[in-house]
């Protein structure tokens, strides 16, 4: 091999070290980028596991509430003749509708008869005697009855005490 040749050969090699020198440098970059990106990914979804268990916990936490004394008002609503009885009121003609997860206390200015519990069921009370008598007497019939037009006569009396309390 003659000395040109040998020159020429050695430049093309240097050449070839030079671009993947260039290339290793570049995928270096990349890897770099690539690995922060991977990490800023995995934060993200640690920061949605958080939010996500937060967002269990607070399902949970209504689900609990909703179980716990259903005879327990969640809040109150009422009336005032007066302004900023309340931190959530709304203007309605002359008076301020008004709410609040509390019971307002003495302080608190309220239109008589117009404080109202708000509950997440409906409030249902038992049926007194004569509700229940005046609801069979309204379906019973008096005419000499089957067996099977009695226990139909005894489902639609079930079936009215279920729509006095509001069950469809």
């Amino acid at each position: 091999m003659n000395k040109d040749n040998w020159i020429k050969k050695n430049k093309e090699e240097s050449h070839h070290v030079s671009i993947l020198m260039q290339r290793i440098a570049e995928l270096e970059k990349w890897e770099e980028r690539w690995s922060k990106r991977c990490q800023r990914q995995q934060d993200r979804i640690v920061e949605l596991e958080k939010q996500l268990e937060l967002h269990k916990n607070a399902h949970h936490k209504c689900v609990e509430m909703m179980q716990a004394k259903q005879s327990e008002p969640v809040a109150w609503t009422w009336f005032s003749s007066e302004e900023n009885t309340s931190p959530y009121t709304q203007m309605t003609g002359y008076t301020t509708e008004c709410w609040s997860w509390n019971k307002p206390d003495e302080s608190v200015k309220v239109d008589e008869g117009t404080l109202m519990p708000l509950y997440t069921t409906p409030q249902t009370k038992p049926l007194s005697d004569e509700e229940i008598i005046k609801i069979y007497n309204s379906i019973r019939s008096d005419k000499d009855m089957t067996w099977e037009e009695w226990c139909k006569e005894e489902i639609e009396f079930a079936r009215a005490i279920e729509k006095e309390h509001g069950i469809k």
